[in-house]
């Protein structure tokens, strides 16, 4: 079984991980005409764990075979004197002379006081026919409630028998949903963003991306993992921000030679550890070919990429002396470029 919680504020705990346990021992025979039943009082109880104890279980043949045989229970649950109903039903088979102990989970459901009744289904034993039934104990669990808030949760539970040690886990995860303009369209295969019209500087509802520009944005605006409680989303430039959201969603083609293309830019990318803000500021704006920078009270971005002319420099706005120009030797000019990026 797999439960899973996809890290939003108001999450549900998980149950069945980690609770406080009461063991409170029984130790009776339980017969086909003579069920045992305890009752649980204790309000706080959100689950019982029965144990049910064979110590034998065989059969022997009239040719003097000893072969294995099987046993039948139905542990019932009672809520309040409201009536007995199945909560579980289980047949054991095999061959043993050690004893053997099987538990079974119940989560409790209704109102107090409960009353748990393990019922022998199966004939009782005979000479021929040893299967000998008790109700070891049962426990009593309160499960701890930790609903995790804002953390992707997934709890996986299997059969001790398919591994011979607890396996390794894999998850494909998207991440974090974060804000994006208003007229933006996610492709929900690639996390690709798409513009139409005009942006106004309204954003829409927070959606998965793989835009750079915007989980950047997000980073920096966040309070709970990111910078937000030093810097105010109104000391951003974000048409900034959406020009290089537009450039870097781009279609390009994606080098595999089968004329298929893919965006520009795009990040996938775990971060799990603290960083120094500058750092992490700039391995981000790496991604997608840009520098972060502080101008007249706000931060922005400056994109490498195609623009228009800045200033034309002629004759006529150009006096002596003119230029100066500076150079280099040709053989301390670097021919290898050390490029870091964010994977």
């Amino acid at each position: 079984t797999i439960k899973t919680r996809y890290g939003t504020n108001a999450q549900t705990y998980i149950d069945g991980f980690g609770a406080t346990e009461d063991v409170q021992s029984v130790n009776v025979e339980v017969t086909q005409d003579t069920p045992v039943t305890r009752s649980i009082t204790d309000t706080n109880v959100d689950a019982v764990r029965v144990s049910i104890a064979i110590p034998r279980l065989e059969r022997a043949t009239a040719e003097g075979d000893v072969l294995g045989t099987s046993v039948s229970i139905d542990i019932q649950v009672q809520y309040n004197g409201g009536g007995f109903s199945s909560a579980k039903t289980d047949t054991i088979s095999g061959r043993t002379v050690d004893k053997y102990e099987r538990d079974y989970l119940i989560t409790l459901d209704g109102a107090f006081p409960v009353d748990i009744r393990v019922v022998r289904t199966s004939a009782d034993s005979t000479g021929q026919d040893v299967s000998p039934t008790f109700f070891a104990a049962y426990t009593e669990l309160i499960y701890e409630k930790l609903r995790y808030p804002n953390s992707a949760l997934a709890a996986v539970r299997f059969q001790a028998e398919q591994f011979n040690s607890i396996p390794a886990r894999s998850y494909r995860i998207r991440g974090i949903k974060v804000k994006i303009p208003d007229n933006a369209t996610v492709d929900d295969d690639t996390g690709r963003l798409t513009y139409s019209g005009t942006w106004t500087g309204t954003f829409g509802a927070a959606q998965w991306t793989t835009c750079p520009a915007w989980i950047l944005y997000d980073l920096l605006i966040s309070k709970r993992y990111g910078f937000g409680d030093h810097i105010a989303e109104a000391q951003l430039d974000k048409f900034a921000f959406y020009s290089a959201s537009v450039y870097s969603n781009e279609l390009v083609d994606d080098g595999t030679g089968n004329d298929t293309k893919e965006a520009r830019f795009s990040c996938n990318a775990l971060i799990q550890n603290q960083y120094e803000a500058y750092k992490l500021v700039n391995d981000l704006c790496s991604v997608m070919r840009a520098q972060p920078f502080w101008s007249t009270g706000s931060l922005t971005i400056a994109q490498d990429k195609p623009t228009d002319s800045s200033y034309l420099f002629n004759r006529a706005n150009v006096v002596e002396p003119g230029f100066t120009y500076a150079g280099s030797d040709l053989k301390t000019r670097h021919t290898v470029a050390i490029v870091s990026y964010l994977d």
